[in-house]
């Protein structure tokens, strides 16, 4: 036999234990809440303010309370309904099955239309909400369909017309189709007139059935949310405004206002400012301090950032003034003096009467600039740049005349001048960042001195700023970018005396009226042949180094005198132009520069630049293209070969042997240069 079970006490026969006794408590209030007066109100008035809220709204304010609730659903509160309806424009017609109240339920609610549980998705073709178990009972697949109707699968898809998805799935209503079904027996099916207006009343119903779906589906998917995107946009607008009303009062105008200029949305975005809360006196003490302190942060940074911005307006005026200025001024080239070389924008404002209006302090946090900029403008007319810029050229030149030796600077012929010594043929400087000399005035529009260097924007400071703004330097800023070369200088002195020139007094102009031609014994001698090597000054200082860095001995050199050499040189030169963009098109130097736009270029795009650019097929050097100031020393990547000549005979020498080479006609030009 089972086990007898247990008799149970009821509450009220319990006895209570003494620990439960207590003092007796108070009944527990419950508050009708801000609501209770609205409801009291007339119902006139109520149904007035009711009527001008969004259908959603009012169902909002339906779920409040009960008593709300039981005045919105009586028969009398129907026009407030129509009304919302009416206002939005956008809203679904209601279909003829449902009222108002009950069509904003089923279009903007959330419980299901059968069970008034939370419902799980919408289908609406029906007008309905269906949660998950009133979804599998009242609607089916077709496979669901034929099995609840038990007819063959091909006649149950005649009546298969309204549909909706649900969970992937599409879905018909078995309600809907039965009724379908009976409609079709009620129909003769000889009648072919009837059974089609049956199947067209059918298809219309379906299509404005899916219309209305469409129209639903934008409504909530498109059309709420994108109004209520712009309500939070306007409240969010509303209450920064409120709160930079009273941080201006707390004396942070000026922070408020920079923040608006820069269009930073710094305060915005802050999360204590991007709230949905209203801004009462009591969310106001607990949000302003942290506000405060944000703003107290970014004086700093404005104030930085505000000097950023004059530098640039006054660094724009100064690119601007100079480069009209230079523009104005014929293109230098490697043969003018240092007074065509023109210093650039950076190096204009490290002249003393430049910095301090460049780098004047910042007075207040809005600084008038006007009055700097108008005297920046006025510093920086055409006549004051012939100042600035003959200033700049003199700074640098002393600069550069403090690297020379002794020995080398001359100041007994021109007492007046002390850069003087800068245009000695012999005087070379090396620069740190190419292998190649750089003779004066070379080295002031020298690129390599004005170069972006490795870890030059890991500078801090102003200045820094400027320089990693227009990715350049000043001119050899740190004093480290030119040495003096001896080397150089040893070379240049052995080429200039094989000239037949005295190294201690003749310059580069000099030496460029003079014209020598040169070729090298040395290589002569080691190779033989039937052609010798001809070189300019410049060109045999370059070619002297050449057997310096190869660890040889000085070199000899031999110097032609006869004018049919000097004849053949020129030639051979011109005729290394003409075959530039041939022979040496895989390594062209920009040596270049065009007189109408300054672009530089190798010799070998002269010809198509000025074709396609300038519309000119034949341009002429000096007049349309010159050398540029920069360029190399090198010259033509082509050798200047002549035949090698008997002097005696006017013949070209006949050789059988490589050793033949050391022999010549006129030995007393075999010149000896082993000593400096």
């Amino acid at each position: 036999m089972p086990p007898k079970k247990k008799s149970r006490k009821c509450l009220a026969q319990r006895q209570p234990t003494t620990a439960a006794v207590g003092p007796p408590t108070k009944a527990r209030v419950v508050a009708n809440g801000k609501l209770k007066l609205l409801v009291e109100m007339p119902l006139d008035v109520l149904y007035e303010i009711f009527g001008h809220l969004d259908p959603q709204s009012l169902l909002h304010v339906s779920y409040t309370s009960k008593a709300l609730r039981a005045i919105l659903i009586t028969r009398n509160s129907r026009s407030v309904w129509r009304k919302c309806i009416a206002a939005d424009h956008d809203f679904p017609p209601k279909p003829d099955n449902l009222n108002e109240p009950q069509w904003i339920e089923v279009l903007l609610g959330n419980t299901c239309s059968y069970c008034s549980q939370p419902s799980t998705c919408a289908l609406w073709p029906f007008s309905v909400r269906t949660c998950d178990r009133c979804l599998g009972q009242r609607f089916f697949d077709e496979a669901g369909i034929v099995r609840a109707i038990k007819q063959p699968a091909e006649q149950c898809r005649l009546h298969l017309h309204i549909h909706a998805y649900a969970h992937y799935r599409r879905v018909y209503n078995l309600t809907d189709v039965k009724a379908q079904i009976e409609v079709f027996k009620g129909v003769d099916q000889a009648d072919t007139d009837a059974v089609k207006a049956v199947q067209s009343s059918l298809l219309e119903r379906q299509m404005a059935a899916e219309m209305h779906a469409r129209k639903c589906e934008n409504y909530v998917h498109v059309v709420l949310p994108r109004r209520q995107r712009e309500e939070e946009k306007r409240f969010l607008k509303a209450r920064l405004a409120q709160i930079e009303t009273r941080l201006r009062a707390l004396g942070f105008s000026e922070e408020i206002d920079w923040i608006h200029s820069v269009q930073s949305k710094l305060l915005e975005d802050h999360p204590l400012v991007k709230s949905f809360d209203e801004i009462t006196d009591s969310s106001w003490k607990q949000i302003s301090r942290p506000l405060s302190k944000l703003l107290h942060d970014i004086r700093d940074d404005m104030l930085e950032k505000k000097r950023k911005k004059l530098l640039k307006d006054r660094m724009q005026i100064v690119i601007d003034a100079l480069k009209a200025y230079v523009s104005s001024k014929p293109v230098p080239s490697a043969i003018d003096d240092a007074d065509q070389i023109y210093p650039s924008a950076l190096d204009i404002i490290t002249l003393p009467s430049i910095h301090r209006m460049m780098f004047a302090e910042v007075r207040s946090y809005v600084t008038d600039v006007e009055p700097d900029l108008t005297r920046l403008k006025s510093s920086l007319s055409p006549s004051a740049l012939d100042a600035l810029c003959e200033e700049w050229r003199t700074l640098k030149g002393r600069e550069l005349v403090a690297l020379l030796p002794a020995s080398h600077r001359h100041l007994e012929d021109e007492a007046d001048d002390e850069l003087y010594s800068l245009r000695f043929a012999r005087v070379f400087f090396r620069c740190a960042g190419c292998s190649e000399p750089v003779n004066f005035p070379r080295v002031l529009a020298h690129a390599c001195a004005r170069a972006a260097r490795l870890g030059f924007r890991n500078l801090a400071g102003e200045e820094a700023w400027l320089w990693k703004r227009l990715d350049a330097l000043p001119w050899n800023h740190d004093g480290a970018r030119f040495e003096w070369d001896g080397a150089v200088a040893r070379a240049a002195g052995a080429v200039i005396r094989a000239c037949g020139c005295d190294a201690r007094i003749v310059d580069q102009g000099d030496m460029d009226e003079e014209g020598a031609w040169l070729a090298c014994a040395t290589c002569e001698g080691q190779t033989g042949g039937k052609e010798r090597e001809v070189f300019g000054w410049r060109r045999a200082i370059v070619h002297y180094l050449g057997h310096l860095n190869r660890g040889e001995d000085d070199p000899s050199w031999i110097h032609l005198r006869d004018e049919e050499d000097i004849r053949l040189a020129k030639r051979a030169e011109a005729h290394c132009r003409s075959r530039n963009d041939i022979e040496a098109r895989t390594d062209a130097p920009l040596d270049y520069a065009c007189v109408h736009c300054r672009e530089r270029m190798s010799l070998s795009v002269v010809k198509h630049h000025f074709l396609h650019i300038h519309n000119k097929p034949t341009p002429v050097e000096g007049d349309d293209y010159r050398l540029h100031v920069d360029a190399s020393m090198r010259g033509l990547r082509l050798h200047f070969m002549i035949p090698r000549r008997d002097c005696k005979t006017g013949r070209p020498t006949a050789t059988k042997g490589k050793r033949k080479g050391k022999a010549r006609a006129r030995a007393a030009e075999v010149i000896d240069l082993s000593e400096d």
